[in-house]
């Protein structure tokens, strides 16, 4: 309800300030007003009828100026108000003989002033206000001219009326800083509120597509990983199959195997045959295994020792090894190394070899 009362039409900060205080101000006079006409049935009849006169007039006026505050017209509603609080008392003294009271009467319209007016328009107030009391003191004094007393009075008056209006230009100039303080710090805080927004939906823009990228890269680096499997287990594929045609074992006759080895043998290519071939021999329980070396271009002192190893080893699991396709600049090559070949059964071709084993 309270805001309803004191809505003021307008988005200036400062004038919402104002007009709250003129239409406040006018509603406390129009109860005011209401009171005092009320209650003048206890004056006598000359009085209550100015009483009642002043208190219409006044109600009437405060109406206005509360409809004008809460239409946005702030200054004509406070100056409305501020003529009425000047005025009346000079009436009221006057009607009633009673200029003692002007003063006090006179300094309410002056602190109105400080809280309706901007601080530059108070000392009109102060003009009005003297002026009138100057009108009043004229219009009470038998004399055309103020006498020493009068003249000391009124100047005291005069002074202290000053004295208020500064205090009140002081109070009025610091609400109105502090306002526009206040009003830069909202807009400076507004600002920044609308820079970081925009700087964090940039931000999450950047993150927005980061993420993306990442997930593109992520996706992409998964699709090279399977694909660098796929290929490694076909490496691993190509070189079983390759190892395999490398050291071809192939069954002849019964529990006879053949091994021909074919190309250069390396320390790794050696330990390949020699594990491909005790695992046939175990496999087929073979009692009988020719080894033909004529596809190797080179035999030297590592393919000897490779040689007598396997030799040696399917010794040990019960099966006659025979070596075959020595040529003579093998034969010769053995020699001059030194190689023991010791009790190594060796024929000069295959045919031989499994025409042996047949006898």
């Amino acid at each position: 309800m309270e805001h309803q009362l004191l809505q003021i039409l307008t988005s200036d900060p400062d004038r919402i300030r104002r007009g709250r205080i003129v239409a406040l101000t006018a509603l406390l006079f129009v109860g005011f007003s209401i009171l005092l006409s009320s209650l003048a049935f206890i004056f006598p009849p000359p009085i209550r009828t100015i009483v009642i006169a002043t208190s219409l007039i006044g109600l009437a006026l405060y109406s206005g100026a509360y409809v004008l505050a809460r239409r946005g017209r702030i200054v004509a509603g406070g100056l409305i108000l501020l003529v009425v609080l000047t005025l009346l008392p000079i009436v009221q003294a006057v009607a009633l003989n009673a200029v003692l009271i002007t003063p006090l009467l006179l300094s309410f319209a002056l602190v109105a002033a400080s809280l309706m007016l901007r601080s530059n328009q108070i000392w009109i107030v102060l003009i009005a206000a003297v002026s009138a009391l100057l009108i009043a003191e004229r219009q009470l004094s038998d004399e055309n001219v103020f006498n020493g007393a009068q003249l000391g009075t009124i100047l005291v008056i005069i002074t202290g009326l000053v004295m208020l209006t500064i205090l009140s230009y002081l109070g009025a100039r610091n609400n109105e800083q502090s306002l526009r303080m206040a009003i830069a710090a909202q807009q400076e805080s507004q600002a920044s509120a609308a820079e970081l927004a925009v700087l964090n939906q940039a931000l999450e823009q950047q993150v927005a597509a980061r993420t993306a990228a990442l997930e593109h890269a992520l996706a992409d680096l998964q699709t090279r990983n399977n694909e660098q499997e796929r290929l490694l287990t076909a490496l691993e594929q190509e070189r079983n199959t390759v190892a395999a045609l490398n050291v071809p074992i192939l069954p002849v006759g019964s529990g006879a195997l053949v091994a021909p080895l074919i190309g250069a043998l390396d320390e790794q290519r050696m330990a390949d045959a020699t594990r491909r071939i005790l695992a046939a021999v175990e496999q087929r329980r073979s009692n009988r295994l020719i080894i033909d070396i004529t596809g190797l271009p080179v035999v030297d002192s590592a393919v000897a020792q490779g040689l007598l190893r396997i030799v040696q080893a399917t010794y040990l699991l019960g099966t006659q090894t025979v070596l075959v396709g020595i040529r003579p600049e093998v034969a010769q090559t053995l020699v001059a190394l030194g190689v023991d070949l010791g009790d190594l059964v060796t024929k000069a071709t295959l045919q031989s070899a499994l025409d042996d084993g047949r006898g």
